[in-house]
């Protein structure tokens, strides 16, 4: 049998393929590798951009009023601020467009005078005029609004604020202008008007006296600028120092609750922290005003508790009917869910009654136009009403409740305290015995510490 020459190549490696192959693996290893440091350094790269613009949102929500040139920097950085309002203005007819500026107008108007309450009762009035229309998109949108408004006023101002600079950029202008024009006069301290007034002067006597008797008037006239210049100066480091001096008196707790305070809740802290040695009489009026504003404070917080808890209870027995409003037939069937319910919208009716209606004077005009919007709300409560109405007034009371329960808890550290808050040590002793701090102030003011 012939043999076949032996093919000594059979199964032998090409070394120039073998050779491609590793050069291939390893073209695709680096190609690898680029990609995987290019996606980090993309991925490092988007991660800067985003705490750029949280920082740069950050500062920009820290602004006390921002101008219109403020807004539109933010915007023209970050244009995906603006699509979304574009979009959902777009839609809207010229006759929307206009009560919706306006609206909006006066919202951030309030916001800007820091009068978040009253912005807010803007809000919910609009919301409910979009519900009754048939608006219910609108209407959840306000009452979101309003919501933001209750928890952050400066971060609702500055979305108000970009909705308008986004949609109707002049008339923006136009406001924001007129805003600061006002702020401004309505900051103008009483030395500034008396200096504005002598320099009123010295015109009317450029114009009025002969040479001789205007060079004396005039040299008294600018002395008189001088001197009040220098009081200003001197003024306004006098509150300075005076603001300096009583905060680091206070310890960490109390220097929190200073903290949380607007100025004329601290202006009254300072005052009754200086007002001297106090005699029987005085202290035990002020730790009478204390107690009162401690009352109200537990009152308003239980009704507003008991208002939120209402509104699950009645989404629960209105669920339970089938029918979108409880059963009003069990109310006066003892034993039932239904008659429970009943005695206790009767329990909150008295509480928020007093809230209404005992004396809030010393809480201030926001606070008493929330216990005015109690009662109010009392008033519409109709449990024969669908269940989205009862709820929303009950909401009301609940929200109004909290308001006086937090400004009222103010008042009664401040006159508690002499304008100091709680201490540490108080705090402490609140918590080993299981009291409330102002249980505890009050036992120590009773002790005379």
């Amino acid at each position: 049998m012939a043999l076949n020459p032996v093919n000594y190549l059979t199964d032998v490696a090409n070394p120039y393929t073998a050779s491609m192959q590793g050069y291939t693996q390893g073209t695709n290893l680096v190609a690898d590798i680029q990609k995987n440091e290019l996606d980090q350094q993309l991925a490092k790269q988007k991660r800067l951009i985003e705490q750029q613009k949280r920082d740069d949102m950050k500062a920009f929500v820290s602004l006390q009023n921002p101008t219109a040139k403020d807004y539109t920097a933010i915007m023209n950085k970050y244009p995906e601020l603006s699509e979304n309002y574009k979009r959902s203005w777009d839609i809207l007819d010229k006759d929307q467009k206009q009560k919706t500026l306006s609206s909006s107008s006066q919202v951030y108007a309030a916001l800007s005078a820091n009068q978040p309450l009253v912005a807010q009762q803007l809000l919910e009035q609009q919301a409910a005029a979009f519900l009754n229309s048939g608006d219910v998109e609108t209407s959840k949108h306000l009452d979101a609004l309003a919501q933001i408004v209750q928890q952050d006023p400066s971060l609702a101002q500055k979305q108000i604020g970009m909705f308008m600079s986004a949609t109707s950029p002049d008339q923006f202008a136009t406001i924001t202008k007129t805003l600061g024009e006002e702020q401004r006069s309505n900051q103008l301290q009483p030395y500034e008007l008396a200096q504005k007034q002598a320099q009123n002067e010295k015109l009317r006597i450029e114009n009025q006296y002969l040479p001789q008797e205007k060079e004396a008037s005039l040299s008294n006239i600018e002395s008189q600028i001088e001197d009040r210049t220098v009081n200003q100066y001197f003024e306004k480091e006098k509150m300075r120092l005076q603001n300096d001096q009583f905060y680091k008196k206070l310890d960490q707790d109390q220097a929190q609750f200073y903290e949380n305070l607007n100025q004329e809740e601290r202006n009254k802290a300072r005052a009754m922290a200086s007002a001297g040695v106090e005699n029987d009489e005085k202290k035990l009026a002020r730790l009478e005003k204390a107690q009162n504003f401690a009352t109200t404070t537990v009152n308003a917080s239980e009704t507003a508790k008991l208002a939120a808890e209402l509104i699950n209870d009645y989404k629960r027995l209105s669920d339970a009917s089938g029918a979108g409003v409880w059963n009003a037939a069990m109310r006066n069937v003892p034993g039932t869910a239904e008659y429970d319910f009943a005695r206790r919208v009767e329990t909150l009716k008295s509480q928020a009654f007093l809230i209404g209606s005992q004396n809030l004077k010393g809480l201030g005009a926001m606070t008493e136009m929330e216990g005015k919007k109690v009662t109010d709300a009392l008033g519409n409560l109709d449990l024969s009403q669908e269940t989205s109405q009862v709820a929303k007034q009950l909401a009301n009371i609940a929200k109004s409740a909290n308001v006086v329960a937090q400004s009222a808890n103010k008042n009664a550290q401040l006159y508690a305290t002499r304008g100091k808050g709680y201490s540490a040590e108080v705090i402490e002793a609140a918590k080993r015995r299981g009291v409330s701090p102002a249980e505890m102030q009050k036992i120590a003011n009773q002790m005379g510490l």
